[in-house]
């Protein structure tokens, strides 16, 4: 997959702070240390993927105005209101943050789309986008770290990552091999 460092290569600089990086949903996870040499697409994988694409097809021809529910409208504005408060977003976060609240209405059209192939968006739908979105902003100050680091930042994160990985017990000499190209 792409990793943040990647992406922080990849990005212009003026991306982060311009407002771009602020409209995008990272999915990120640190790895899980699970490693397998010869990974298999097991049978159920293959009915999954087909049943992905066949699902596809369905929510490419969907057309009309997206709907919000009143119950969704009514669960939003609690939210909104009362919950939702984008000055309480971490430093270099407050661009995401500010525009949460439009990405969580369009993360639950997707979730209609996708679980029932319609425009019309349930309060279940803004539920379990919200939830969604906590989970996935759980890695999001990390990944933004990665992707504002400069070309002399990521070799001191590579340093930081991999002296981490050996709980601090590294010796010199290992740490020159492990992390010089």
């Amino acid at each position: 997959g792409t990793t943040p460092a990647w992406i922080g290569s990849a990005l212009p600089e003026h991306s982060v702070g311009g407002g771009f990086t602020g409209r995008i949903v990272f999915v990120n996870q640190p790895a899980s240390g699970r490693r397998e040499p010869w990974p298999k697409i097991t049978e159920v994988e293959i009915q999954l993927r087909q049943r992905l694409i066949e699902q596809m097809k369905r929510i490419h021809e969907l057309r009309g105005e997206v709907i919000v529910e009143e119950e969704a409208r009514e669960w939003y504005k609690v939210w909104y209101e009362e919950v939702f408060d984008p000055s309480l977003a971490e430093e270099g976060l407050g661009g995401y943050y500010a525009r949460r609240h439009d990405t969580l209405l369009k993360l639950g059209t997707v979730i209609a789309a996708s679980n029932r192939c319609s425009l019309r968006v349930c309060t279940q739908d803004l539920e379990v986008g919200l939830t969604m979105l906590t989970q996935s902003e759980r890695y999001l100050p990390e990944v933004m770290k990665l992707i504002r680091v400069t070309q002399e930042g990521s070799i001191l994160q590579k340093v930081l990552g991999y002296v981490q990985r050996k709980r601090g017990r590294i010796s010199y000499i290992q740490l020159l091999r492990n992390v010089s190209w």
